[in-house]
């Protein structure tokens, strides 16, 4: 594998964390639009509703740059591209493969005793209904991050495919 495939492959695991972490910035606007609802508008409300909503589409498009275009971005970084012997079958597919399940593992175990917290507090509003629940947009995120995680272990092999077609139509395009 060459030394900018490794950067190649870096940069794309960096760019799908940074999608996923994207995804979870917007559990903020039930946040933001309770704070929209219990204040009189303004326009230093409305530039903080923009504020937000630039900030998460700048975080999508830099993830799609990291995801799409890290190809092209490997190839700026390194300017003597030469051949790193590995150990192992250096097949990119499967080092994709394997790396998003790595990440969904991760999410898993890092996020494990929130999914537990999420699941009591739901068990206690369904005994108790009078309990409100102040960590919605919380457990909501943590559900989310599950879903995603699994998702992410059971389809790598998919992921890993679309991702490396995408990569292909872009190299196909710009040739």
């Amino acid at each position: 594998m060459k030394k900018s495939g490794v950067i190649d492959l870096s940069l794309k695991l960096f760019g799908i964390n940074v999608i996923i972490t994207a995804l979870l910035y917007f559990k903020d606007l039930h946040y933001l639009k309770s704070m929209f609802s219990t204040y009189n508008s303004s326009s230093i409300d409305i530039l903080s509703l923009i504020l937000f909503f630039a900030g998460g589409l700048i975080t999508f498009f830099i993830s799609y740059i990291l995801i799409f275009k890290s190809d092209y971005i490997a190839k700026k970084i390194t300017k003597k591209d030469h051949t790193i012997n590995l150990n192992f079958d250096s097949n990119y597919k499967n080092i994709l493969d394997v790396s998003l399940v790595i990440i969904g593992i991760c999410i898993l175990i890092f996020k494990f005793s929130n999914i537990v917290a999420t699941i009591i507090r739901v068990v206690n509003y369904f005994i108790d209904s009078t309990i409100g629940n102040p960590f919605m947009s919380h457990d909501i995120s943590t559900v989310i991050q599950y879903i995603l995680a699994y998702l992410l272990i059971s389809n790598s092999r998919n992921i890993s495919e679309w991702i490396i077609k995408i990569n292909q139509k872009n190299m196909k395009s710009r040739n």
